[in-house]
């Protein structure tokens, strides 16, 4: 354990002061939670952090070439495909897929209910794109798109990590649309670095996970919530 605690100072020492570039999506719940997080823990580290806004399926792509230092938040097991990734092992938050109609009275209780439906997904969310490989859906590329599919009828299900979604749930301009599901499927979301940054990886672990254990990722999450419900009643 002292060797441990040792080396992350030296590489802490060494590394001190650098600015690293993060990139993901600009928008939605999970990710502001994320970058908190991640900003907070950078900043303990001795290091800055920025944010270069991405969509998910080009975010990964250019990550993995190292136009950037590391992706904001990803599920476990990107890697395989984008082997220059490198997951910090310390679970940052749990997403859940959920779905989402203008239909209250809709019964979707699992992702073959889906096989025949009108629904569409937002592309470069691996896992829910992975679940439903097998049907005809619509593609959109970020949220906003995706909700205002549903809000035209271009589509009538949407499904789509819940905590992403929040906004649905509290903007006013959406109130006819509704979670209609549980959860389909949960997974937990990781850091990821670029593997020219694996020095970052025994630091940021230490980091996350005194936070995590302090219970300061439940603090920022419960803040962004509430910002985000006392600017919806505003």
């Amino acid at each position: 354990m002292i060797k441990i605690i040792l080396i992350n100072l030296l590489l802490t020492s060494v590394l001190f002061g650098q600015t690293y570039s993060l990139s993901g999506p600009s928008k939605g719940t999970t990710q502001k939670i994320a970058k908190r997080i991640l900003t907070k823990a950078y900043n303990k580290a001795g290091f800055s952090v920025e944010f270069v806004n991405n969509s998910l399926s080009v975010s990964l792509v250019e990550t993995n070439k190292g136009l950037y230092d590391g992706e904001t938040l990803r599920v476990k097991g990107i890697d395989k495909k984008y082997s220059n990734l490198i997951m910090v092992p310390v679970p940052i938050f749990s997403i859940d897929a959920a779905v989402f109609s203008k239909d209250k009275n809709l019964k979707i209780q699992s992702f073959n209910d889906l096989k025949g439906k009108k629904f569409g997904i937002v592309k470069g969310v691996k896992f829910i794109e992975k679940a439903t490989q097998n049907y005809k859906k619509i593609y959109k590329t970020n949220m906003q798109d995706a909700i205002e599919s549903l809000a035209s009828g271009e589509i009538d299900i949407l499904v789509f990590p819940n905590f992403a979604a929040t906004a649905i749930v509290y903007n006013k301009k959406y109130k006819d649309i509704y979670r209609v599901t549980k959860s389909l499927k949960s997974l937990k979301l990781y850091h990821y670095v670029h593997k020219k940054n694996v020095d970052l990886v025994p630091i940021l672990t230490s980091v996350l996970q005194e936070m995590k254990d302090k219970k300061e990722f439940l603090y920022i999450k419960n803040s962004v919530l509430q910002s985000i419900v006392n600017h919806k009643n505003k």
